[in-house]
């Protein structure tokens, strides 16, 4: 099940973003394999000299991160498809959820399809082959557990994917499979292959709607006397408005291939009604790609390694504003900020549903 996220490595750790590295050296006329620390003359038009090290995008990804937050606050729902188990709202006949843009209800599963795939680096991209049931929108690669802290995980971003059959072949820019223990401020040498990784995991990711929702009784509502517990029964909900995050829950039985539904165990009102669910922006417009990365270019005071023309990007979003952005524009007056917060304006959602405002 594809998410609309992406890991981005920082010296820190992993950072979760709803743009990818190919969305970034796009929008920004950079050098992919600089822009990854890896050193290679193999595009004249971005021959810059330099790549970036780690903590130079380090900064750029604390920036992006701060961005993300940012919108999302205004937006009232995520930039990507964002989980969230067993949210407890109060039992209504409408259940309005915390987040807007509902995808689905339910919750992710991953399972694990191999481990150690050799990678094939004869040309780059390089490429992965392997055989799996799994449908290839749900498919991640990862790095290897055995190059990780136990329970981590870091998905590494594909260029292409197919499937014939069951034989899935998929290839990855040799600048995004660099290994971790060389990754740091020093330029990789492209030449190099010891210098990525020699295998990669892969995993299924889908999402399971058997449980999801449960509708939640306190005792001392059904049992007088009763205190300090709750009685729960399974449940599903027809959704009434995805883009309000709108639900009707009912009680409901499962028989292994659809929920019916059935009687309340008690004749009182629920308290509560816990919920799965899947919200989120997804696909993300371009536009709000662009925002995001506009915004960023304001949170970062130091100008970022690139060519000119990603250095001018990065100005001219630090430039002045017009002069409306001053009263109308509550994240500042450089360009980049007042365009990401008109840009966020059109998927806004307001009090009672209504799209508030509009340009500011």
């Amino acid at each position: 099940m594809p998410t609309g996220t992406y890991d981005w490595l920082t010296t820190y750790d992993v950072v979760t973003l709803p743009i990818s590295i190919q969305d970034y050296v796009i929008h920004t006329k950079s050098d992919e394999h600089r822009f990854m620390g890896v050193l290679a003359d193999d595009d004249p038009t971005y021959a810059c000299g330099d790549c970036w090290p780690l903590t130079q995008r380090s900064q750029l990804v604390t920036a992006l991160k701060t961005a993300l937050e940012m919108i999302e606050f205004e937006l009232g729902f995520s930039l990507a498809l964002a989980a969230h188990e067993d949210a407890r709202h109060h039992y209504e006949y409408n259940v309005q959820l915390d987040h807007g843009m509902l995808y689905s209800l339910g919750v992710y599963a991953v399972a694990n399809i191999a481990t150690g795939i050799v990678v094939d680096y004869a040309a780059d991209p390089a490429a992965i082959s392997f055989d799996t049931t799994c449908a290839l929108a749900d498919i991640e690669i990862m790095y290897p557990a055995s190059d990780l802290y136990s329970g981590e995980t870091i998905r590494i971003e594909p260029k292409t994917a197919k499937k014939i059959g069951n034989t899935v072949t998929i290839t990855v820019p040799w600048g995004r499979l660099v290994k971790l223990s060389v990754m740091g401020d020093t330029c990789v040498d492209y030449e190099e292959t010891d210098n990525y990784t020699a295998t990669v995991d892969a995993q299924c990711k889908t999402i399971v709607c058997t449980t999801p929702l449960t509708i939640v009784w306190n005792t001392s509502t059904v049992t007088p006397c009763v205190p300090c517990g709750t009685v729960e029964q399974l449940g599903c909900a027809t959704i009434t408005d995805a883009r309000l995050g709108l639900i009707r829950p009912q009680t409901a039985t499962w028989d292994g291939a659809a929920f019916s539904s059935s009687s309340a165990s008690y004749c009182n009102k629920p308290d509560f009604v816990d919920v799965s669910y899947i919200e989120g922006l997804y696909p993300l417009p371009r536009i709000m790609k662009q925002a995001l990365i506009r915004l960023a270019h304001t949170l970062m005071p130091s100008e970022p390694c690139g060519c000119q023309i990603m250095q001018a990007m990065w100005s001219e979003d630090r430039g002045e504003a017009p002069v409306l952005a001053k009263e109308q524009c509550p994240w500042g007056m450089m360009a980049g900020a007042w365009f990401a917060w008109n840009s966020l304006m059109r998927f806004r959602i307001g009090d009672g549903g209504m799209i508030t405002g509009g340009y500011c």
